[in-house]
């Protein structure tokens, strides 16, 4: 790990807004995407690494979208730790109701125009430092 991401690490979590955040991520760009290449295969494991593999596996094959997709992507959000139970402000709601808000997305298209995209297609407009 490089000492310039350690030191990015150590931005203070209360003081991050949305637009600092992606004001750091464009600065900072370049060490970001040099430092995921370094990431042991070790470090992701157990369901969270599971379950992103097979929503991966899923959006690659014939059932992009489909029930099984669906269901992968599902238990991925809470194995990344996005869903917290009891009197909590963070969840992820039931499964019906995403089922229902992915279908009312793929009738508006909004998945064909994002299938065109990737994170890294918009990189070139992106000025970062090392």
């Amino acid at each position: 790990m490089s000492e310039k991401f350690k030191m990015l690490c150590k931005i203070p979590y209360e003081k991050a807004t949305f637009e600092t955040n992606l004001a750091e991520l464009k600065k900072n760009l370049g060490i970001y995407l040099a430092e995921t290449k370094n990431i042991p295969k070790e470090v992701f494991t157990g369901p969270s690494a599971y379950f992103h593999e097979q929503a991966i596996k899923a959006a690659r094959g014939k059932d992009y979208l489909q029930l099984r997709h669906k269901e992968m992507i599902y238990a991925m959000l809470p194995a990344w730790g996005m869903h917290h139970t009891g009197n909590h402000p963070v969840g992820v709601i039931g499964f019906e109701e995403f089922d229902s808000e992915i279908d009312k997305l793929v009738k508006s298209k909004v998945f064909e125009y994002l299938q065109q995209k990737t994170i890294l297609s918009n990189c070139q407009k992106i000025k970062y430092s090392n």
